[in-house]
């Protein structure tokens, strides 16, 4: 009989984007809509980050500008798309040593990114911090009619990649999208900044 002999793959690191890559804050969100219309911005982030129709923007059952109409019907707000789309965008810190090493990563590794995100903020991120596009693959809610928790969007990655499970390492600030991506037998950490992410991926057997 003939030996066979294995080859050790290295897997696939999937990155979260918010707050893992790039921090946002809804409180700077509240205070841009203020600015525009002083006491809207509770109603406007309640609205965009809480209703049924701000979860389907997320899934991409809206435009953005679709969007925005539904949210000028529902509060009553007077701002332009353009200021309304000016001050939505303006919520994100690059966390500048991970998308470093995301892109140090992606050249020793294949790399994804999976976020659960609307279409104004994809094409926002993805112009502004072009690191992000190092990554192979870039998977986000909206495009896959899908948000995280939901193992679809797991099985999406895996598909898309042809990646299967237990070669992939996922890696979320969240611990409910973590604990749903190890149910289906995913290496999955969270993230939440009290070590560096690199501490993170070492855990998981990832060197960057």
């Amino acid at each position: 009989m003939t030996g066979m002999s294995t080859v050790h793959k290295k897997p696939l690191v999937v990155f979260d984007i918010g707050n893992v890559l790039i921090a946002f804050s809804l409180e700077r969100a509240r205070r841009n809509f203020d600015r525009l219309e002083p006491g809207v911005g509770r109603r406007l982030v309640d609205k965009i980050w809480n209703h049924r129709n701000g979860l389907g923007f997320e899934r991409g059952r809206f435009t953005g500008k679709a969007f925005f109409q539904w949210i000028r019907r529902a509060t009553g707000v007077r701002m332009t798309y353009r200021q309304f789309r000016g001050a939505f965008v303006d919520i994100f810190t690059p966390l500048e040593k991970n998308l470093k090493l995301l892109e140090r990563l992606s050249a020793t590794h294949d790399t994804a990114l999976l976020s659960n995100i609307n279409p104004i903020h994809w094409r926002h991120v993805m112009k502004e911090y072009p690191g992000l596009r190092k990554a192979r693959w870039r998977f986000g809610s909206h495009r896959l009619g899908a948000m995280k928790p939901a193992a679809r969007v797991y099985r999406a990655v895996s598909r898309k990649t042809r990646t299967p499970f237990e070669r992939m390492v996922y890696i979320d600030d969240r611990s409910d999208f973590v604990a749903a991506a190890k149910t289906l037998g995913i290496v999955a950490r969270v993230y939440d900044r009290r070590r560096s992410l690199a501490a993170v991926l070492r855990s998981a057997d990832v060197r960057p």
